[in-house]
């Protein structure tokens, strides 16, 4: 199976189509955002994900999956490497956003027989009136392959938004850490004024 439809399993269908980041900050502003940090004077191209509206990083391709998850990848690595999935949102039925955000980290987890060696403590809170939740682990997989993760949710209006980091190594997650934190600064909901 390939990395992008590996991926798509991760993100997908399990969830209902659906190393430790710098501060809880960082972790909250990461799907709240709507001010861009950059310093050009034009402004990049907004794109859309669903609900999901942001910038894309400076020469990461763009692969949208049949299951709506549309995957970003850095330009000097493949999608086994590094990818960012930004998930199909949804309606949310559930207004206990923690309890939607636990079934849809174990779900990742059962979907990879995987388990976390690090982290996967959960961080949360409100900015701009949105919730918002976050975690950041080592997962190893049945298979005994390691995964760098972050895994970002926040639920603009009625809807719940999902994205989620993922990397094969130590050094390539540290390495497109920065790029994908300025990416998730950005974000921005279709839904919201």
């Amino acid at each position: 199976m390939g990395r992008a439809r590996r991926i798509t399993r991760l993100t997908g269908a399990r969830f209902h189509r659906l190393r430790g980041l710098a501060s809880c900050a960082v972790a909250l502003t990461v799907m709240c955002s709507a001010a861009h940090a950059g310093h050009s004077t034009q402004e990049p191209e907004t794109e859309q994900a669903g609900n999901v509206l942001f910038v894309r990083p400076p020469g990461w391709q763009r692969h949208n999956q049949p299951d709506g998850t549309v995957l970003l990848v850095p330009p000097d690595v493949s999608a086994r490497q590094v990818a960012l999935a930004i998930n199909p949102g949804r309606e949310r039925q559930d207004k206990n956003l923690r309890h939607w955000f636990n079934a849809s980290w174990e779900a990742l987890l059962q979907a990879n027989g995987a388990k976390v060696l690090s982290g996967g403590d959960v961080r949360g809170g409100r900015r701009r009136g949105v919730e918002a939740l976050s975690t950041s682990a080592v997962l190893q997989s049945a298979t005994g392959a390691r995964t760098y993760t972050a895994f970002f949710v926040s639920a603009p209006g009625t809807r719940v938004e999902a994205v989620l980091f993922v990397a094969s190594s130590d050094t390539l997650y540290a390495k497109y850490l920065e790029p994908v934190l300025d990416f998730m600064a950005a974000v921005r909901f279709a839904n919201l004024p």
